[in-house]
């Protein structure tokens, strides 16, 4: 997971954008994950569904943002276990420091 904290002087609203890292072609491609957020208490969510539709790449993200899928979601078998592909988390605020960093699992 990727998390960039930017301090803007300007921003009258706290704003996070979630978006999908995917590896393709020997590049990246970076796709927004939903509407920006200017509510915190959703990110918990947010992040959780970027991280099963990554771990299910054979499916659509539409169906993770679909609230109606809830219970779907419950169910899913299969998957990946592990991917190189990250989510990105983008804060922008008036009351946040300029921050970047990876958060790398089993390190």
């Amino acid at each position: 997971m990727e998390c960039r904290l930017e301090y803007s002087p300007s921003a009258s609203d706290w704003t996070c954008r979630v978006s999908l890292r995917i590896e393709r072609h020997g590049g990246f491609e970076e796709s927004a994950f939903g509407a920006p957020l200017t509510n915190p208490e959703d990110v918990e969510q947010r992040l959780r569904l970027a991280q099963l539709a990554l771990l299910h790449p054979e499916m659509s993200t539409d169906f993770f943002l679909n609230t109606s899928n809830a219970s779907a979601m419950q169910n899913l078998t299969g998957g990946k276990s592990f991917t190189d592909d990250c989510v990105s988390l983008h804060v922008v605020a008036a009351d946040v420091t300029d921050l970047h960093f990876f958060d790398l699992p089993g390190m």
